[in-house]
C-alpha cells in the first residue's frame, strides 16, 4: 500500500483531501481532467497541484489542521476531512472492517442512552 498524505485546501476551500501514489477512484467520469496527468484526490472529485501543500496524516492530525480557525489574518473557513477521501482511505488501508467493527459499537442502544445523558 502506497503512503496516504493528507492535502491542506487551497485558497479558500476547506475541505482536507487525501492523496495515494498511483490510486484511482474508480472508473466513475469526473470530467476532462481526469484522463489528464493531474495528481487526484482519493475521492476523485479535486485535482492536487503541484504547489500543493501535504504531509502525512499523523502529521496533519498532529498538527491539529482541523482547529484551525478563521481570523484577520487568515479568513478562510475552518477545515474539515473530506468523508469521501476518508472512505477510500479506510478501504486501501484495510480498515473498511474495523471501522464497521467501531461504528457498530457506537450506534448499540446502550452506547446512544449514555450519550443523551
Amino acid at each position: 500500500m502506497s503512503m496516504i498524505l493528507a492535502v491542506a485546501p487551497s485558497f479558500m476551500a476547506s475541505k482536507i483531501h487525501l492523496y495515494a501514489e498511483g490510486y484511482q477512484p474508480g472508473a466513475k467520469r469526473r470530467g476532462d481532467y481526469r484522463r489528464s496527468a493531474y495528481r487526484m484526490s482519493l475521492c476523485g472529485h479535486g485535482r492536487i497541484g503541484d504547489d500543493a501543500v501535504m504531509a502525512t496524516v499523523a502529521q496533519a492530525v498532529t498538527e491539529l489542521w482541523t482547529a484551525r480557525r478563521p481570523g484577520p489574518q487568515d479568513p478562510r473557513p475552518q477545515w474539515s476531512w473530506c468523508r469521501n477521501c476518508l472512505g477510500h482511505a479506510l478501504d486501501l488501508a484495510g480498515l473498511t472492517r474495523v471501522a464497521l467493527d467501531r461504528l457498530a459499537q457506537a450506534t448499540t442502544p446502550e452506547n446512544q442512552a449514555s450519550k443523551e445523558i
